[in-house]
C-alpha cells in the first residue's frame, strides 16, 4: 500500500460500497451540525450571558474534559465487542445533550450551567464514539483503502467546516444561538439511524475470553502506544498542536466579537472562507505526501496548523480582522489535514487490531486531553495578560510541534508502505 495520492479506482470502489455510503451519510450530516454548534455555543455564552474570557474558555474545556477518561473507555470498548452499538449509543446521547439547550431556552431556564452540562455530554459521546470508531472503521474499510477513506472523511469534515459556520451565522442571526444548537441535535439522530443500517464485511472480533484483569488490559494499551516509535512520535507532536490550537480557539469567538466588533454572520463567513483550506488540504494530502514524503508532510502540517494564530495578535478593526481571520484559518485548515490524514493512516496501519480500542483511548486521553488544558490556559492568559497574548503563545506551540517532529523517526517516513512492510517499531 502506498500514499502516492488518491487512486480513482479505489475511491470509486469505496463509493460503490453501500455500507460505506450509509456510514458516510450520517458522518457528513453530523459533521455539519457540529460546525453550527461550535459557533453557537460560545455565542450563547457571550451574547446571552455576557460571559468572561474565563467562562468561555471553561465551556470549551468542559467539551473536551471527558477525553481524560478515554483510556478507560477504550479498554472497556475492546472487551465489549459490539462497537457498532456503542457508536449508535454515543450519537443518541449527544442528540439528547444538544437538545437540552434549545429546550431550556424555550422554557426560560437556560443558563451557563446548562451550557456546561451540554458540553460535558457532547464530550462524553465523542469519547465513546472515538474509541469505538477505530474498530468499526477497519471492519468497514479494507486496508488498501485506508488513505482514500480517510481522505474522503477528511474532505467531508472540510466541507462541513466550509458550510457550517456560514450556515450557523445565518441561523443564529435569523433565530437565536440556542435554536441553532437544535440543528446539531437533529444531525446526531440522523447519524445514529445511518450507523444502525451499516453491515460490515468482516465479523467483529470476539471479546477476549482470557483471565487478564481490566488493569492489565489497560496497561497493555499504554505500553503498546508508548513502545511504538511512530505512535509515540505522532502523539507527542499532535499534543503540542492541540495545546496551541485550543489556547487560541478558546478565546477566538470572544476576541472576534468584542475586540474586532465582528457580527456572528461575519465571523461565520470568515471561518467558512478559511475552511476552503481544509477542503483543499483533504484533496491534496495524498499527492503532497507522495511528493515530499509522509513524515515531512506531517512536519509541515503540524507547524502551519497553529503558527498562523500569532497573526491575530496584531489585528485591529472588523475589516482587517475578517481578512486575516479567513486567511489564517485557510492556512491552518490546509495544514492540519496534511498532518491528520497521514497520521490517521499510519495509526490504522500499525495498531494491533486486538488493541485498537485501548490504544485509541490512550492516544485520545493524552492528545485530546490536552485540549481542555489548552483552553483553560488560553482563558488564563487572556484574563491575566490579554487576549492577544494567547495567540502569541499558540504560535509558539506550533513551533514546538515542528521541533518535536523533526527530531522523531516519524519525520523520516517516506510512505505508509514503509511502515506496512514490517519495519521495527519499538525503541
Amino acid at each position: 500500500m502506498t500514499i502516492t495520492g488518491t487512486d480513482q479506482t479505489d475511491t470509486a470502489r469505496i463509493w460503490r460500497d453501500r455500507g460505506f455510503r450509509t456510514y458516510w451519510t450520517g458522518y457528513a450530516v453530523s459533521a455539519l451540525g457540529d460546525q453550527v454548534s461550535a459557533l453557537a455555543l460560545p455565542l450563547v455564552a457571550v451574547v446571552a450571558f455576557d460571559a468572561s474570557a474565563a467562562e468561555v474558555s471553561l465551556l470549551t474545556a468542559l467539551l473536551w474534559f471527558p477525553q481524560f477518561f478515554s483510556l478507560f473507555v477504550g479498554t472497556w470498548v475492546d472487551q465489549h465487542g459490539r462497537q457498532q452499538h456503542l457508536l449508535i449509543a454515543a450519537d443518541l446521547g449527544r442528540c439528547l445533550g444538544a437538545a437540552a439547550v434549545p429546550t431550556a431556552y424555550a422554557l426560560g431556564g437556560l443558563n451557563l450551567a446548562v451550557l456546561y452540562g451540554c458540553a460535558i455530554v457532547l464530550g462524553s459521546g465523542s469519547v465513546l464514539g472515538g474509541c469505538s470508531g477505530q474498530s468499526f472503521f477497519v471492519r468497514l474499510v479494507p486496508r488498501t483503502q485506508y488513505v482514500e477513506a480517510h481522505s474522503l472523511l477528511s474532505s467531508t469534515l472540510s466541507m462541513a467546516a466550509l458550510l457550517g459556520p456560514a450556515a450557523g451565522g445565518v441561523l443564529i442571526q435569523a433565530l437565536s444561538p440556542a435554536d441553532a444548537v437544535a440543528v446539531d441535535a437533529a444531525t446526531f439522530f440522523v447519524s445514529a439511524i445511518a450507523i444502525s443500517q451499516v453491515r460490515t464485511r468482516v465479523p467483529a472480533a470476539a471479546p477476549s475470553t482470557g483471565d487478564a484483569s481490566y488493569r492489565r488490559r489497560l496497561g497493555e494499551g499504554v505500553r503498546y502506544l508508548f513502545g511504538h516509535r511512530y505512535l509515540r512520535a505522532s502523539l507527542i507532536a499532535s499534543t503540542a498542536m492541540n495545546l496551541g490550537d485550543f489556547t487560541a480557539r478558546a478565546v477566538l469567538i470572544l476576541f472576534a466579537t468584542r475586540d474586532l466588533q465582528m457580527s456572528p454572520g461575519r465571523i461565520g463567513l470568515a471561518l467558512s472562507v478559511g475552511a476552503v483550506g481544509g477542503l483543499t488540504g483533504a484533496l491534496t494530502a495524498g499527492r503532497f505526501a507522495a511528493l515530499i514524503g509522509t513524515g515531512p508532510a506531517m512536519v509541515i502540517g503540524g507547524g502551519l496548523s497553529v503558527v498562523p494564530y500569532a497573526a491575530l495578535a496584531v489585528l485591529r478593526g472588523p475589516t482587517t480582522g475578517f481578512v486575516v481571520l479567513a486567511g489564517g484559518a485557510f492556512v491552518a485548515a490546509w495544514a492540519v489535514l496534511q498532518f491528520d490524514i497521514n497520521n490517521n493512516s499510519v495509526r490504522a496501519t500499525v495498531t494491533d487490531d486486538a488493541l485498537r480500542g485501548r490504544v485509541a483511548g490512550a492516544y485520545s486521553m493524552i492528545n485530546y486531553g490536552s485540549r481542555p488544558i489548552g483552553a483553560l490556559f488560553g482563558g488564563f492568559i487572556a484574563t491575566t495578560i490579554g487576549t492577544r497574548a494567547a495567540f502569541v503563545v499558540a504560535g509558539a506551540f506550533g513551533i514546538l510541534s515542528v521541533a518535536l517532529m523533526v527530531r522523531s523517526p516519524m519525520s523520516r517516513v517516506r510512505s505508509i508502505e514503509t511502515v506496512a512492510e514490517g519495519e521495527s517499531w519499538q525503541r
